[in-house]
């Protein structure tokens, strides 16, 4: 019986890989993105309760991970609320959001939209983190419950380093770590105990423009001093804020409950629509001409399937840059770029595509929370650079990390001979301790790559080569920083973005086109079968080599030049 069962459930598993596959096969290629809609009534709440991770953009529409919240869609759904009659408010009840400030920063410009029709913006809080109060800072009311167990994690700003070397050691496994600027200190958890003193201040300083930010912002949403706000901060005595506590500091209005809440506004749950189910389909916008929004966000990977998801190709962006061209009516784009960085290699290939774009249209870059690295080295081929107030940016340098376990072959007892004829033959084999040539070539190919990368950003935003080492050399910097020195052109949102993209392309009236074009789960699912892109999790290892080889080129990433910035300091 129990054999039956197996059988039949690996039956049924097969049955939906196929459909999957055909659904995938024939899914026409525009206009893919299945609504669910339901049909908005008079006197409708749109509830906006995002739960975990939020990106900018969601390239596959309602994905099985069950987040279907992006802030593009938010924002969208946002402002034609506001025109929409059968709308009365929008409720924010968000729980454990992971949405950057820059993100957050646009839901906010679009929620002042909204207000400009007259109609409410209410709030409920529970259990709740730092993120989602900044999400709900800008209600008309907000109203947190009262109970003993409720509260907000309200932390500041930090980041968090964790150091591998003594473990290592204890292993014998070491990591040479060869860079290119003193402030370049993505290799340091490898090499280090502590942070570098370069890397230390860096961080300190943008950490505290960041923190600055953080009380600025809810002081003009609450209508706070700063000094109050830095108090909470500060000075509270618990870490977890109680509602009575907030109310007297001035964080919310009402200590109730959310049904209370509700009741208090006349609010019944019939009358409230996720806004993920709400209709926010417009007539077609008729312009002068269209301007291509692409979101870029993730690292720079080196993969040549242009159906990557997560992360940025240069198969992808040439995908992208196909489309564009193809249509005639698009006059200039804004590229929405969010990414750490990455390959150095793939990152110099992209700029060189948008080099050759920017040759026929405009290109303005929309920083999200991060373009640094290769996000910057990408951002840099561009005829104007916008900056959110939060962007993380600069970290023009280069890593290379080279990995020696030769002592831990010895401590398990393994030994290691290689017969080899070439002077580098067989040189980057871990089980080999490198020779002193090897790390002289690799730190002369990580220079030739930093100078690479500097020359182009020096051209580019005319800036002399030889002054340029001062605001490179790995530094990151706040966008109020990049912009005193020349980094970027301006502060501010991604509407600011697509006006200057109007500007330069003499539009007054224009449609926006969005890219990636977006897909549908079970449509990427059936490519990811056509082209065999299965997991390694069966992959056979011929020896211990093979396998200490495989982890440390997932993990490290060695060998390869890396235009990565060092920390995520969202």
């Amino acid at each position: 019986m129990k054999k039956n069962y197996f059988l039949t459930g690996c039956l049924i598993f097969i049955v939906l890989a196929v459909i999957a596959f055909f659904l995938g096969l024939n899914m026409p290629k525009r206009h893919l993105e299945v609504t669910y809609n339901k049909p908005t009534k008079t006197g409708t709440w749109l509830q906006i309760s995002p739960m975990g991770m939020v990106p900018d953009y969601n390239e596959i529409a309602y994905n099985l991970r069950g987040n279907n919240y992006s802030v593009q869609d938010l924002c969208a759904k946002i402002t034609t609320a506001a025109t929409d009659k059968n709308i009365k408010g929008i409720l924010i009840r968000p729980y454990f959001s992971q949405i950057s400030q820059a993100g957050i920063n646009e839901i906010a410009e679009a929620l002042k939209v909204f207000k400009q029709s007259k109609k409410p913006v209410l709030a409920c809080l529970e259990m709740n983190n730092q993120r989602d109060y900044l999400l709900t800072a800008l209600a008309d009311s907000i109203a947190m419950d009262p109970a003993a167990s409720a509260g907000l994690f309200l932390e500041g700003v930090s980041t968090n380093i964790t150091f591998y070397k003594n473990l290592l050691d204890k292993v014998g496994l070491k990591v040479n770590v060869i860079r290119s600027g003193a402030f370049k200190s993505y290799g340091e958890p490898y090499s280090n105990t502590v942070l570098s003193k370069e890397a230390r201040n860096n961080l300190s300083e943008v950490l505290s423009d960041r923190y600055n930010l953080l009380i600025n912002y809810i002081a003009a949403r609450r209508n706070l001093s700063p000094e109050q706000v830095k108090a909470v901060f500060e000075q509270r005595p618990d870490y977890i804020v109680s509602a009575q506590y907030a109310k007297a500091a001035g964080l919310i209005d009402l200590p109730l409950g959310r049904d209370d809440f509700l009741k208090r506004n006349g609010i019944t749950k019939k009358d409230i629509l996720d806004i993920i189910n709400y209709n926010s389909m417009q007539p077609e916008e008729k312009g002068e001409g269209k301007i291509a929004l692409c979101y870029l966000q993730g690292s720079i990977v080196p993969y040549t399937s242009a159906q990557l998801q997560e992360g940025i190709s240069s198969a992808k962006i040439q995908k992208m840059i196909s489309a564009i061209e193809a249509d005639k009516q698009i006059k200039s784009v804004v590229l929405r770029v969010n990414s750490p960085g990455g390959s150095a290699l793939e990152s110099e290939i992209i700029y060189r595509k948008l080099a050759e774009l920017k040759a026929k249209i405009p290109i303005i870059i929309s920083m999200s929370g991060t373009a640094a690295s290769g996000g910057y080295y990408i951002c840099s081929a561009s005829d104007y650079i916008i900056a959110d107030p939060s962007t993380i940016t600069g970290s023009i340098g280069v890593i290379q990390l080279l990995p020696d376990a030769s002592k831990m072959s010895n401590k398990i007892g393994i030994t290691n001979e290689t017969i080899s004829f070439g002077k580098y033959a067989g040189a980057v084999n871990p089980m080999n301790p490198p020779s002193k040539d090897l790390i002289a070539s690799f730190q002369r190919n990580s220079e030739a790559v930093y100078s690479e990368f500097k020359q182009r950003v020096a051209a580019n935003r005319k800036i002399d080569y030889n002054s340029l080492e001062n605001l490179a050399g790995g530094r990151v910097w706040s966008a109020e920083d990049a912009l005193q020195n020349h980094l970027i052109d301006q502060i501010g949102t991604l509407d600011t973005a697509i006006k200057k993209a109007a500007e330069m392309a003499h539009l007054k009236t224009y449609q926006t086109v969005i890219l990636p074009e977006r897909k549908q789960y079970f449509q990427v699912l059936a490519e990811q079968i056509r082209r065999g892109q299965v997991t390694r999790t069966n992959q056979h290892f011929a020896s211990f080599e093979d396998l200490l080889s495989d982890q440390l080129q997932s993990i490290l990433k060695p060998y390869t030049a890396l235009c990565l910035m060092p920390f995520n300091l969202e």
